[in-house]
């Protein structure tokens, strides 16, 4: 299990050939760098990041912040990726030890349905499979069409 939807989740699937699509990978996005691997079906080894891992300069941040808004020069975009050079070198020069503190931790790891049976949701028409529908007066419902439900003035009845 994972609780982030970063980078580092393609190499965990790398590295332990566990993916979602064979359900032996859970993400769940709390944004925190977080992984437990299970030993088994009650107990696993949980590596959160340690602060040697979070040391990030308030420049590189800074420049982050400009790149995501769209607000960034050419120049800063470069200096900005010679930073994040410069930061996977220097974790990669850290003993694994002092990336992560380790416990075990007991875990329940959440029935996950396994169907190929699919249905069309009765509100947008698309092939949903069906352990996903969602029950909502007697009408199953997608979960996009059940969050669009929640959006003011949407009509469920349609």
């Amino acid at each position: 299990m994972v609780e982030n939807n970063t980078s580092a989740v393609d190499a965990i699937q790398k590295l332990t050939g566990c993916t979602p699509g064979n359900l032996r990978l859970l993400i769940r996005d709390e944004g925190k760098h977080v992984y437990i691997f299970l030993v088994n079906r009650q107990h696993g080894l949980c590596l959160t990041l340690a602060p040697a891992g979070q040391d990030v300069s308030p420049v590189f941040l800074r420049l982050e912040e400009k790149i995501q808004s769209g607000k960034a020069s050419l120049d800063e975009t470069a200096e900005y990726q010679y930073l994040l050079d410069h930061r996977i070198i220097q974790l990669l020069q850290l003993p694994p030890e002092s990336l992560f503190t380790t416990s075990w931790v007991d875990v329940t790891w959440p029935e996950l349905p396994l169907s190929s049976a699919i249905q069309n949701c009765e509100r947008c028409g698309e092939p949903v499979i069906a352990s996903h529908l969602v029950d909502v007066q007697g009408r199953l419902l997608c979960q996009s069409c059940l969050g669009s439900r929640l959006t003011i003035g949407s009509d469920v009845s349609k």
